[in-house]
């Protein structure tokens, strides 16, 4: 018998310690097969929201790839040469956003 320090189980009577015990073996395959389950639904959980964060994280990217090829686009077509065709451009926009947005 061990001593009491390492749990509940050794402060009860030896008749219902025994009957415990009996009881978890009994129950133990069953209890196995619950916790295996348990475990491949965690499993599947975790491997679904893997998946939906690469896929996020791949929409993010192609999102960002498309504006970076838009704002080349517009860099190709609108560039200039000199300050002064620049500031020519700038004062030719009306909104202070179609400012920023040309100079991106």
């Amino acid at each position: 018998r061990a001593s009491a320090t390492f749990g509940a189980l050794y402060r009860l009577p030896p008749h219902e310690e025994v009957a415990l015990l009996e009881m978890a073996r009994a129950e133990r395959p069953a209890q196995r097969k619950l916790d295996r389950r348990d475990h491949r639904e965690l499993d599947a959980f975790r491997s679904a929201r893997r998946k939906s964060n690469s896929e996020l994280e791949l929409e993010s990217l192609i999102k960002q790839y498309a504006l970076a090829l838009s704002f080349f686009d517009r860099h190709k077509q609108r560039g200039v040469k000199s300050v002064s065709a620049m500031q020519q451009a700038l004062d030719g926009l009306a909104s202070e956003q179609a400012r920023l947005d040309w100079l991106r």
